[in-house]
């Protein structure tokens, strides 16, 4: 089973920056209770998952990817990542690194996922945040390596 969860938890985060005249400064303002409650949450999903419905087969996160190379972002999702590894591990996860292979893939493109043909495309420069085929392919070949299956 993969579970992929948080990204909305930040794209909430984004709306409620995306008014004040710094973004970088409410986004590090924010960030830290948006974490605590994905992490209380996250907690309680994986207790559900193994304690009260009695799962005890593989469970592989995925760590989020940043849909843009601005550091806000990056930073961002790296500290999702972070508390997402701390809360799971004691539950016997595995984690697929989706971040890792998105940035390596996106390198030679400047860092930019969307240039890089990783994200559902919206205008000939523009993208959504969702992956596409390829970055589908992408992350689905880090759950496959998370479980030795490449």
């Amino acid at each position: 089973m993969t579970l992929d969860i948080g990204g909305n938890d930040l794209l909430l985060l984004q709306q409620s920056c995306a008014t004040p005249s710094n973004f970088t400064t409410c986004v590090g303002n924010a960030l830290p209770a948006v974490l605590q409650t994905y992490a209380a949450n996250l907690t309680q999903i994986l207790i559900d998952l193994r304690a009260q419905a009695g799962y005890t087969g593989n469970l592989v996160m995925v760590k989020l990817y940043s849909p843009s190379s601005d550091p806000t972002y990056i930073e961002a999702i790296e500290a999702l990542n972070q508390v997402m590894a701390q809360a799971a591990t004691p539950f016997g996860v595995k984690f697929a690194d989706g971040f890792t292979a998105c940035q390596v893939v996106s390198a030679p493109f400047n860092g930019d996922p969307c240039a890089a043909g990783l994200l559902v495309r919206l205008t000939s420069t523009t993208c959504d945040v969702d992956p596409d085929f390829v970055g589908q392919s992408v992350l689905a070949a880090t759950v496959l390596l998370s479980l030795g299956g490449i």
